[in-house]
C-alpha cells in the first residue's frame, strides 16, 4: 500500500534525494515501520528501535535497517502534515473501491489525553495574578504564545491542550484534545477526522459531514449524531448542503413542572407569528434580540394572560409570565424534529452507537490509544493519522479476506 504512494507528492522529508552525501532513510520504509507499529500497538520511538533489532518482522519489511528512536521520532515530527494526506489518501482509495457505502455516516467527538497534566493549564486571570512570582517560567508564553490562542487557557506544556471533561460531563476533568471523526456505516470505516482544541462538539457536523462528501464523492448524503451536535446553525447549514440530519433535540432553558406545558406543547402559528399554548391563550411576538451572527432570536409572551391562568404555577416560575423563544433556524430545527419522531429517524439514530462508537472503542479501549505521546495540535494529529490509519487499514485487510478477494492483487 505505502509503495503505492508518491512520497515526494504527499511532502515527506527526504522523498527526493540529493546525488551527493550519505542518503538519509527513505520515508517509505520509515512510514510502514510506523504503520506496522500502531496495528500492533506500539508507537513509542525507543519500542519501535528495539523491534528493529528482534523482530524478524520488521527486519524484513525495513530490510534489516536499523534507524535509532530519534531518527523514528523525527520521521513522525518532522512529517506530520503529509501523514494527515496520507489517511485522506487511503480513504480516497476505500471509495475507489466502493468500500464505503456513501449513504448513512455518522458523525462523533471524543477526547483523547494530551501529553501534559491538568495542573499545568491556567486561566489568563491566573497568569496574570501569579505573574510576578512565575515570571521566569511563563513569561516566554505570555509574550509569544498567548496571543496566538484564544487567551482563555494556556498549558505550559502543550501550547494547544485544553481542560475538557474526558469521556462526557460529570467525568473528572483533564488536559485533552476533542478529536471528531466521521465513520462510514458500510464497513464502519472512518473516511475522515479532525483534532480539535475545542472542548465540545459545536459547529463541527457541517464540517465533518462537507470533508466527507468530498471524498466519498457524492453531493447529498444522510448523517446521524448524537444530542452534542444540536445546534440550529450548523444543522441548518448542512441541510442546505445536502445533508439529512439525524439529530435528537436539547431542550434549553428551564423545564415546566408538569410535562403537558413543555415546550413541545406550544404550538407555533406561522401566519399570524405567535404561539398558542396548551390552555388555548396566544403568545405575542416581542421585540427580536440581535445574535452574534447577525441575525435575530425573537420571544413570545402574554404576561396578562399568564397571571389570570390557573395553570400558571404549573407552567412556569417566572413572575413575568411563561416566555417561548425562536431561533432564526427553529423551522429546521422543527423539519429535523419531525424526521427523529418518525420509525425511520428512531432506527437511523439506532444505528449511530454501532457505526461511529466503534472505531473509538477499538483504538482508546482495545489498542490502549487513549493519549498522545506528542505534544501540539499539529502533532497530536499526525500520531492520530497514524492511529486511524492502521485501524481503516486492518479493516480493509479483514472485509477482503471475508469475500476472498485478493488484497494484494488490488494494490498492485
Amino acid at each position: 500500500m505505502i509503495d503505492s504512494l508518491d512520497m515526494m507528492a504527499l511532502g515527506f522529508r527526504y522523498a527526493e534525494t540529493k546525488n551527493t552525501g550519505r542518503p538519509p532513510h527513505n520515508p517509505s520504509s520509515m512510514l510502514m515501520l510506523y504503520v506496522y507499529g500502531y496495528m500492533n500497538r506500539i508507537r513509542s520511538s525507543r519500542r519501535l528501535e528495539a523491534e528493529t533489532y528482534r523482530n524478524i518482522e520488521v527486519m524484513w519489511l525495513m530490510k534489516k535497517v536499523t534507524p535509532d528512536d530519534k531518527t523514528i521520532c523525527n520521521f513522525r515530527k518532522d512529517n506530520a502534515v503529509s501523514l494527515k494526506k496520507v489517511f485522506r489518501e487511503f480513504s480516497l482509495w476505500c471509495s475507489r473501491q466502493e468500500l464505503f457505502g456513501k449513504e448513512l455516516i455518522a458523525v462523533d467527538g471524543t477526547k483523547v489525553r494530551a501529553n501534559s497534566s491538568r495542573k499545568s493549564i491556567h486561566s489568563q486571570k491566573y497568569i496574570e495574578k501569579k505573574l510576578d512570582s512565575i515570571e521566569k517560567k511563563i513569561s516566554d508564553f505570555m509574550n509569544a504564545q498567548i496571543e496566538a490562542n484564544d487567551g482563555k487557557e494556556l498549558s505550559i506544556v502543550d501550547p494547544d491542550a485544553r481542560i475538557m471533561h474526558q469521556g462526557g460531563d460529570g467525568r473528572n476533568l483533564d488536559a485533552c484534545y476533542n478529536v471528531q471523526s466521521v465513520v462510514d456505516s458500510k464497513h464502519k470505516l472512518i473516511v475522515d477526522f479532525d483534532v480539535s482544541t475545542c472542548p465540545d462538539d459545536k459547529d463541527a457536523l457541517s464540517k465533518m459531514t462537507e470533508s466527507a462528501k468530498e471524498i466519498i464523492g457524492v453531493s447529498e448524503i444522510t448523517a446521524t449524531a448524537d444530542k452534542g451536535y444540536y445546534d440550529g446553525e450548523d444543522i441548518e447549514k448542512c441541510e442546505q448542503n445536502g445533508t439529512t440530519c439525524y439529530v435528537p433535540k436539547v431542550e434549553k432553558g428551564r423545564s415546566a413542572p408538569n410535562p403537558k406545558y413543555a415546550h413541545e406543547n406550544f404550538k407555533y402559528n406561522a401566519e399570524n407569528d405567535c404561539y398558542i399554548c396548551p390552555e388555548g391563550v396566544t403568545l405575542h411576538a416581542r421585540k427580536p434580540r440581535k445574535r452574534k451572527d447577525g441575525k435575530f432570536n425573537r420571544a413570545y409572551s402574554n404576561a396578562s394572560a399568564c397571571r389570570r391562568c390557573q395553570h400558571y404555577a404549573q407552567c412556569t416560575k417566572d413572575k413575568y409570565g411563561r416566555k417561548i423563544s425562536r431561533t432564526p433556524y427553529q423551522e429546521t430545527l422543527d423539519i429535523v424534529e419531525a424526521r427523529m419522531n418518525t420509525d425511520e429517524g428512531r432506527r437511523i439514530y439506532g444505528e449511530r452507537m454501532k457505526i461511529v462508537e466503534h472505531p473509538f472503542g477499538t483504538t482508546k479501549k482495545i489498542w490502549g490509544f487513549g493519549n498522545y505521546l506528542c505534544r501540539t495540535k499539529e502533532k497530536t494529529t499526525a500520531e492520530q493519522s497514524l492511529v486511524f490509519f492502521a485501524y481503516n487499514f486492518r479493516r480493509v485487510i479483514n472485509i477482503f479476506k471475508e469475500n476472498g478477494r485478493n488484497l494484494i492483487e488490488v494494490l498492485q
